[in-house]
């Protein structure tokens, strides 16, 4: 799946996502709740984990003396 406006890493997460709301309002899918809840949430903590800045900062005050 590649929807333009979407990030790649969250496309997964969102398909997840469909299915297991999907599968809350199917009767038949009931007994797949559970393990679609867990895969939602793994994809969506993945995806998460990977919009966040990851380079090393330091911050490095200039001591200057004024006269």
């Amino acid at each position: 799946i590649n929807v333009e406006g979407i990030p790649f890493r969250f496309q997964n997460a969102i398909v997840c996502g469909l299915a297991y709301m999907l599968s809350v309002k199917l009767p038949n899918a009931i007994d797949r709740v559970p393990m679609l809840k867990a895969q939602y949430d793994e994809a969506w903590q993945l995806a998460a984990d990977e919009d966040r800045e990851k380079a090393p900062l330091r911050f490095v005050p200039r001591m200057i003396t004024y006269r």
